[in-house]
Order: structure tokens, then sequence, then C-alpha cells
């Protein structure tokens, strides 16, 4: 299997870490164990690049990975514990796709609602009346 070691010194919730991801090494591995889409465990050869990557893409799976622990086994080789990142794993599945939501009970701005009435504008106008009004008399004209 094929991987690539990164430096990524950003935000964990970015979803889109391309622009900030630093390439280390690209080198050969095998899996440790139980294979866990999630959690996996890779064993490298040990380098400098080993050692100073925090962040992983498996070629052969097209998944990224934080790195959440080292186990070193012996002088050539190291196990890397991983953790799947799936904000950028899946971001170019998430940018494309298209998301209908629309408003249960109580208005949300971050949800566009054609059905929602999220502002209304105070438009008051004066008129003058022909006759002067006399006593109690009040006239309110709403339209809407």
């Amino acid at each position: 299997m094929t991987v690539r070691l990164y430096s990524y010194q950003r935000d964990k919730l970015i979803a889109n870490k391309s622009p900030y991801l630093t390439q280390l090494a690209e080198i050969s591995c095998t899996i440790v164990g139980d294979f866990d889409i999630l959690r996996p465990t890779i064993r490298v050869e040990t380098a400098n690049s080993t050692l100073n990557c925090n962040y992983v893409y498996i070629v052969d799976l097209g998944l990224y990975f934080f790195v959440t622990g080292r186990k070193g086994l012996t002088a050539n080789h190291v196990d890397i514990e991983l953790e799947n990142d799936v904000r950028h794993s899946y971001y170019n599945s998430i940018k494309v796709s298209d998301v209908t939501a629309t408003r249960s009970n109580f208005y949300n701005k971050n949800i566009p609602d054609s059905m929602a009435l999220s502002s209304a504008s105070k438009k008051i106008q004066y008129r003058k009346l022909s006759q002067a009004l006399t006593g109690d008399t009040y006239i309110c004209i709403i339209g809407g």
C-alpha cells in the first residue's frame, strides 16, 4: 500500500486542507492487525519523514488521516496510529452535493427557506384626510 506523509499546521476543522499540506514523503506501508477504516494502524520504515508527519493520505483507499500516535518497533520500522479525517476525505463529494432544507417550526438564518418570513420592511405612509376626524377615532390600514 502507498501512503503520502504530510505536515499540517492548521485547524483540524477545516474541510479543504489541500492548500495547507506540505508533502514530506511517499512510501510503502502495510496495515497492522484488523483493518479499521476509521482508526487504522500502518507499519512503515523509519525515517525522518515518518517521525515529523502528522497527516497521512493512503493512496490505495483515497482517504486522509490524522496521525494520533506512533509505536517504535525496531530501529527500522514504526507503527503509526491514524484517525480518519472525514471532512477532507469526502470534501469533493460534500462540496458538489445538493441539499434541500426547510424550516420545521422556527426560522433559521443559516437555512435558506423561501417559505419563511425572514425580514419585513417597515413602510409607513402618511396621508392627509379630506375631512377632520372627531372624537376617539383611529384608522389602521394593514397591507401585505
